[in-house]
């Protein structure tokens, strides 16, 4: 069978996106698109290693292992560790599975359009039906994520912030139908009183705030649509934070914390439960809460 290169890199980007979503899937989290895309593209490039004559069984294995960590690494990140090995178990569990049917499929009805030439499968479909059978895989994916999604079965909590050493957790509320977001660092905002706000940064006033060296670089102006008037909220980016419900703790990546008058009795901040289904999150061992 020929094999060509374009073809080879579009399969391939193809089925890692595809990969990395079922990767999602498993671990529950959602990586950016751009993440997953980029990772994709790894992917596709990594493919050209068959075009090197190495018969080498040690250095392909290492090969394979080292794309594996990068593509993943790329697509949810490195910071976390144990997040990051669990992603990365995903990955591999789904890509067996991939394999395990895929050969199944060569086995059981030799089909002309699929062929094995060192441990790697070449498709020889046309471009039309690669493109259903994907947009198929990719929508009942999307399906998947949306059935077992997390349903968060109190709206209370506990929500901890963290900005420049200083460790905050206070009660929190989880509200269901807050969608805000800054969309062009795709932070989460949590809406915080003025009193967190003081403690945090011992300022309650953004204007003096921004004016500090310290926080000059964690203000954000973020613009919020509504039905009746756009306007501008004021934020700080912290460096991390995490929602604790009940057994589970949801980490964030530098949430953006906005003042808020409005918040419900009883809590100090609030956050989107949307959120909650996009981060991470970990199971509490008795009464233990992990610190970062």
């Amino acid at each position: 069978m020929v094999v060509y290169a374009d073809v080879l890199f579009f399969f391939n980007c193809i089925i890692d996106f595809l990969l990395i979503g079922i990767t999602a899937t498993f671990i529950r989290t959602s990586p950016k698109a751009i993440r997953q895309l980029i990772a994709a593209i790894l992917g596709g490039i990594s493919s050209f290693y068959i075009f090197v004559d190495a018969n080498n069984y040690l250095l392909d294995i290492f090969y394979r292992l080292t794309t594996s960590f990068i593509i993943i690494g790329v697509a949810f990140g490195f910071k976390r560790f144990p997040n990051f090995l669990k992603a990365l178990g995903a990955y591999f569990g789904a890509s067996i599975f991939l394999f395990g049917v895929t050969y199944f499929i060569y086995s059981r009805f030799k089909t002309p359009q699929i062929a094995i030439n060192n441990t790697y499968f070449y498709f020889n479909f046309s471009p039309l039906i690669s493109i259903s059978i994907t947009t198929v895989v990719y929508l009942l994916i999307k399906l998947i994520r949306q059935l077992s999604s997390r349903r968060i079965a109190t709206n209370e909590c506990k929500i901890e912030f963290n900005i420049n050493g200083i460790y905050i957790l206070v009660d929190g509320f989880i509200d269901s139908g807050n969608l805000a977001r800054d969309y062009l660092s795709d932070s989460e905002l949590c809406f915080v009183t003025e009193d967190l706000l003081f403690r945090l940064t011992g300022y309650k006033d953004f204007s003096k705030i921004i004016l500090m060296p310290q926080y000059k670089n964690r203000y954000r102006a973020i613009p919020i649509t509504t039905l009746n008037e756009t306007s501008v909220l004021e934020g700080l980016r912290c460096d991390g934070g995490r929602v604790i419900v009940r057994e589970k703790v949801y980490f964030f990546d530098k949430p953006i914390i906005v003042v808020s008058n409005n918040l419900p009795p009883n809590s100090d901040a609030l956050i989107s439960a949307k959120a909650l289904e996009k981060s991470p999150d970990k199971i509490l061992k008795g009464d233990k809460i992990e610190t970062y």
